[in-house]
Formats: structure tokens, sequence, C-alpha cells
């Protein structure tokens, strides 16, 4: 019996990462196999909870700050529940958008302890990275070799372009703080990664990022790292011309950017429409553009926008709510990296502040169950901001109490 619970122990946590990383892939090769990746998430979350006696879950003011904006803005769903034309993708976007992801940030704060578990979840997520990019190159090989194109964009094992870029972005701050000395050639690796996606905004946010990460090694050593960019971008230069937009194709209704201004029109004239304390119901964007939209237009599936979106669908109030909690952990991140002056606290801030920059030009779809993955890797740094502010505030504050003592 000993050694058999003693193997549970060990193992449990490598369970729950390699589930995650099985659901995950098994979902985006097989893309209507949902329900398979429900079952996965359920198995994760009970494996997480099943010894739920071991370790008592306390939560202090600041930790539950993101459950209660989750739980309010799931409540404000429900609410215009009424003003959905699809009701069932309503209530799957809302388990996908908000529950799920609440669940993985209880699992965070279960273990938030255990240096182990955070250790084994960035690892597993380096090893969904590393599985991403082998995909990624062996598509962009069939592109070049089989198709003879140069303008298909590589999307991995995610659903589209910019989505792998947005996740790229997301997770190179974690992966260079795990490895510090191997920044420069992480950030080259994976800016080829995204010259792959052909992302516009993913290219531009990437690039800010990857100088913010490491400015003082690019200062150091600018003349080097300028022969390799130079050659990066030189053999990429076709696919880059592409993708700049040209004024005269602003007014085509297939052009991306003027989709997204289409987009915004639209999304302006549903708010004004039902007054901005009203929402269109959750992920309902599509249905109604596809009704009021003129014949022959692309039919948008989104605003573009996470938070335009979640004004239209949620109205003001879930706009304000999501809007805090975004600035709240930006003020945080940037308090603690200023108090403390480390390295990967000043990393997580820079990946809050591009994650966010992302959302105001994609990543709107949040409810699709091909969001998920990014969803959790979201909530992971608002966990990680939080938690590590409560970390210092207990050291600092403990300190002066022994001082008064």
């Amino acid at each position: 019996m000993f050694p058999k619970n003693n193997f549970l122990k060990i193992n449990e946590k490598y369970i729950i990462l390699i589930a995650l990383t099985i659901g995950i892939i098994t979902y985006q090769f097989v893309r209507v196999s949902f329900i398979l990746f429900y079952l996965y998430l359920a198995i994760i979350i009970f494996s997480s909870f099943k010894n739920t006696n071991e370790q008592k879950l306390t939560l202090n003011q600041l930790l539950i700050i993101p459950i209660v904006i989750y739980f309010f803005i799931f409540l404000l769903g429900m609410l215009f529940l009424c003003q959905s034309i699809n009701k069932i993708k309503s209530l799957l976007y809302l388990l996908n958008s908000w529950i799920i992801p609440i669940m993985f940030y209880f699992i965070f704060l279960k273990n938030r302890n255990k240096l182990s578990f955070e250790i084994q979840y960035e690892n597993i997520i380096i090893f969904l990275t590393f599985i991403s990019c082998i995909i990624a190159l062996i598509e962009f090989v069939y592109y070049i070799f089989i198709k003879h194109s140069t303008r298909d964009r590589v999307i991995s094992i995610f659903f589209n372009p910019n989505t792998f870029a947005y996740y790229i972005v997301a997770i190179t701050p974690l992966i260079i703080n795990k490895y510090k000395k191997m920044s420069l050639q992480i950030s080259i690796l994976f800016f080829v990664v995204i010259l792959l996606t052909n992302s516009r905004t993913g290219l531009i946010i990437y690039f800010t990022e990857i100088i913010l990460l490491n400015y003082s090694s690019i200062k150091k050593n600018y003349l080097k790292l300028l022969v390799p960019f130079s050659f990066i971008l030189l053999i990429f230069s076709r696919r880059i011309i592409y993708r700049i937009p040209k004024l005269e194709n602003l007014k085509n209704y297939d052009d991306a950017v003027s989709l997204r201004l289409q987009a915004i029109e639209f999304s302006i004239k549903k708010i004004k429409d039902l007054s901005f304390f009203k929402g269109i119901g959750v992920g309902q964007f599509y249905d109604y553009y596809k009704i009021t939209s003129d014949s022959g237009r692309i039919i948008l599936h989104s605003a573009h926008n996470m938070f335009l979106n979640i004004f239209v669908e949620y109205g003001i109030i879930g706009f304000v709510l999501i809007y805090f909690l975004t600035i709240f952990c930006i003020i945080i991140a940037s308090f603690l990296y200023f108090q403390r002056r480390r390295i990967s606290d000043f990393n997580i801030l820079i990946a809050f502040i591009m994650i966010t920059i992302f959302q105001f030009f994609d990543m709107a779809e949040i409810g699709n169950i091909r969001m998920i993955p990014l969803n959790i890797v979201y909530i992971y740094y608002v966990y990680k901001i939080l938690s590590n502010f409560g970390v210092w505030r207990e050291i600092k504050y403990g300190k002066q109490c022994e001082k008064l003592l």
C-alpha cells in the first residue's frame, strides 16, 4: 500500500501536465474532438483536487480578485443569454472563457507553495512549444517544396497564424526566465517562428518584446546581432513585403486591415443600438454580423479586439471588469519590479504588457475551445503577478514586525 501511495504522490503533477499536453495536441489535430478535450480537462482538475485534505486552499484579498471578476463576467454572460441567437454556443463560450481558466487558477493557487509544480508546468509549456515549432517547420517546408508557395502562413497546432504568434509572444518571457543564459538564442529562434506565421501584429509586438527583454545584451553585441537579423529578414523579405498593407486596398472587403475597420464600425454601431449596459450575448458577434452585413462581404467572427469584443457581447460592465483586471495586474507587476529589481519580474511585466497590446488587435474569440490553452497561459500570468506580490508583501511586513519585536 505504501509504495502505491508514494508513486501517486510523486507522479500526480506529471499526470496533470501530461494530460494537459495530450489534450491540447489531440484537439488541435482532431479539430472536432471537443468532447475528448473536455474529458482531458476534467481528468486534470480531478487529479489536482483529489487530495484536498493534504493542503488547505487559503485565499487572501489580492488573490481572490480574479475569481470575483471572472465570476461577475460569467453572470453577465448568463444575464445576456436571452439576447443570444445561438444559446448553446453562448454557454460553451462562457465555459471556455471563464469557468475552465478559473478552475486552473484554483489549481495554481492550491500548488502555489510547491516550486516543483511551477517548474513542471513551465516544462510542459516548453514541451508544447517544441512540438509547435517542429510542426511549424514541417508545415513551412510543405508550403515551399510541395505547394511552391511563399505566401502561405504557418499555424502549427493552433487554429490561425495570429493565435500561434500570440502564443509565442506570451511564452517567450517564461522560457527566457528559465534559460536566462540563452535569452538571445531563444529570441532569435522564436523571431523566425513569428516570421513563419507572417502575423503583422505578432512581428511588430515580438520585435519590441525581444528588444526589451534583451536590451543590455543587444546594446553590448548589436554589431554581432545585426548580421543574423539582416540575413533572416532578407530570407523572409518577400513574405514581409507581401503582408505590408496598401492604402488602395483598404476599401476592399477581403483585405485584413479593411475587415478590422469594418469590425470596429460594426461594434460601435451595435454598442449604440443596444446601449452601453447591454450586450449582444456571448460569442454572438459572428451571428449578428452575418444577419446585418451586406451580401458579398466576408463574415467576421469577432471584432479583432478582445476589449471591444467584450464591450459588444457583455456591455460596459464586462468591459470595465476585464479592463480593470488588466490595468491592475500591470500596475502590480510594475510596482513589484521596481521594488525587487529582479529580471524575472521584469520579464513577466513585459509579457503581460505585450499580451495586452496583442489583445487590442486580436484574440477576441477567447471563448473558442481552441483558445483554452492560451486562456490558461493568461490566467497563469495573472496568478504569477499576484502571488509574487503577495510573497514580497509577506516578507517585507514580516521583517518589519520582527524589527518591532
